[in-house]
């Protein structure tokens, strides 16, 4: 497995609640796809350059992960709000 890590950006969270549900749930599609999650950060809540969706800022998490790398296309392929999360930006 390789060491990857991914950038998802939650737009216009209201509320912190609501933030750790939408991390519990894009930390299942790496754990559905049989991966290991290494480390979860909350990089904080920062204004968009352009609004995205009518939204003016955004909440960045970054969660490093280990994954076969056949499956990392898997990841980024799902469509943006599938299962309700964002797609997700992976390097490695």
């Amino acid at each position: 497995m390789n060491k990857y890590e991914g950038l998802y950006i939650f737009a216009g969270l209201a509320k912190d609640e609501n933030l750790e549900t939408l991390i519990g749930k894009a930390q299942g599609e790496i754990t559905r796809l049989h991966g290991t999650i290494l480390s979860t950060e909350v990089l904080g809540k920062r204004a968009f350059a352009r609004p995205m969706h009518k939204q003016e800022n955004g909440t960045y998490v970054r969660i490093r992960f280990e994954l076969e790398p056949g499956q990392v296309k898997v990841l980024t392929a799902l469509p943006p709000g599938a299962r309700g999360v964002p797609r997700a930006n992976s390097g490695r």
